[in-house]
């Protein structure tokens, strides 16, 4: 986990969100709320809704909106949105 957050943070893709986030993970602090699991699987869920309503067909915002609505079924919900990283844990 160490060395994929550090690659994330270095690569082409690190922005400060990536950084935060991934650091998050690692470190599996969750409790230090800056946006809860349930409002982003929320926001993942009108975002499929909208893309199905205009014929996209989103495949990859469909699998994180599964691994959000996993983190509910576990009771995460309330926790930060970092946490969908122990779904892939517990997996």
């Amino acid at each position: 986990p160490d060395q994929v957050a550090y690659a994330l943070s270095k690569g082409s893709c690190a922005s400060p969100m990536v950084k935060y986030i991934s650091e998050r993970m690692v470190k599996g602090n969750h409790e230090d709320i800056y946006f809860l699991a349930r409002w982003r699987h929320k926001d993942a869920a009108y975002a499929l809704e909208m893309a199905r309503q205009a014929g996209l067909h989103m495949p990859t915002s469909a699998v994180a909106a599964e691994l959000f609505e996993r983190a509910l079924s576990e009771g995460w919900g309330d926790l930060n949105s970092s946490v969908v990283i122990d779904v892939l844990r517990k997996a």
